[in-house]
């Protein structure tokens, strides 16, 4: 029911989801340093023993974040990520932003198909070199 209630929200007035991304950005900024945090020992919330499993050079390390849970903690992370595209995407469009000292004039660009064929390419090779060696 909350879903559909922000759906209708935010349709109805394009300009009230940039405030909203922000948010969510933001937010998970701040949970994503913790987890940092979390990931090289330092928490002033839960023992770290919590969500270390193992010993020695075979210990894993699986921050739950804010969340209790380190899978949980990776999903709300993902969204943050496509939350942050689609921020950038607004700003892109933003007529109002273009031109501002602060911010690059380049776009996001994502490699071609070549490109990236290339670089698998290179890739590739790195891995058999360090196999065979």
């Amino acid at each position: 029911v909350f879903t559909l209630a922000a759906a209708g929200y935010l349709i109805e007035d394009r300009r009230r989801l940039r405030p909203v991304l922000r948010a969510l950005t933001l937010s998970g900024i701040v949970i994503a340093l913790y987890g940092t945090l979390q990931y090289f020992g330092v928490d002033p919330l839960l023992p770290t023993s919590g969500y270390h499993v193992g010993e020695g050079r075979w210990m894993i390390v699986r921050p739950p974040g804010t969340l209790g849970h380190a899978s949980y903690f990776a999903t709300w992370l993902l969204y943050v990520v496509f939350a942050g595209v689609g921020l950038g995407s607004e700003l892109r469009d933003d007529p109002s932003v273009h031109g501002h000292p602060s911010l690059p004039n380049h776009r996001l660009r994502f490699p071609s198909r070549c490109e990236a064929s290339v670089g698998n390419d290179l890739l590739q090779s790195l891995r058999f070199h360090h196999s065979c060696c």
